[in-house]
C-alpha cells in the first residue's frame, strides 16, 4: 500500500519513478513471482513507474551466496563466465530450489520482460518519438522486438 501510494504521489507531481523488481531468490515459488510480476505492472501501467527486471544471481561471497552454497541451490558451477552471462537483462539464473527450476525463473523473467515492454508499446503507440528517443541504434531496436516477442 505504501509503494502505491508513492507511486500515485509521484506521478501526481511529475517525478518519473523507477523500480527494480529480482526474481529467483531461495523462499520464493512461482506464484509468489508471478505476484511480484502482477504487482510490477500494475505499478507500470497505472502510475508510469519504470520497470527494471532482474534475475537474483549469487556474486562471490554475498549473504546469497553463501545460502546458495550451504543449501546446494546452484543450478549451474559459479564460474566467471556463468556470472556474467547471469547479470544481464534476461540472463541465466544460477538458482534452483525445490520450489522453483532455473529455467522456470528464467522463462518468467523473459514474460516479465516482454510484458513490460508490450506495455510500453501500446502506451505510447502515438508518440513514436519516445521510441527513437529511447532506442537510439538499430542493434537497440532489434534488442527490443527481440523482448516484445521472446522465443
Amino acid at each position: 500500500e505504501d509503494v502505491v501510494e508513492f507511486a500515485r504521489r509521484c506521478k501526481s507531481i511529475g517525478l518519473e519513478l523507477r523500480a527494480f523488481f529480482i526474481l529467483g531468490f531461495p523462499g520464493e515459488t512461482i506464484i509468489s513471482m508471478k505476484k511480484t510480476i502482477n504487482f510490477a505492472l500494475l505499478l507500470l501501467k497505472k502510475y508510469n513507474v519504470e520497470i527494471i527486471n532482474l534475475i537474483a544471481t549469487p556474486l562471490y561471497e554475498t549473504e546469497l551466496y553463501k545460502i546458495c552454497k550451504e543449501n546446494r541451490y546452484f543450478s549451474k558451477p559459479i564460474t566467471p563466465q556463468t556470472l556474467s552471462e547471469s547479470i544481464v537483462p534476461d540472463g541465466y539464473c544460477l538458482i534452483e530450489t525445490k520450489e522453483f527450476s532455473a529455467k522456470d525463473v528464467e522463462k518468467l523473467s523473459r514474460f516479465f520482460t516482454a510484458k513490460v515492454y508490450q506495455i510500453i508499446l501500446l502506451k505510447n503507440i502515438f508518440h513514436p518519438f519516445v521510441y527513437l528517443r529511447r532506442i537510439g541504434n538499430i542493434y537497440s531496436l532489434f534488442r527490443i522486438l527481440r523482448r516484445l516477442f521472446p522465443f
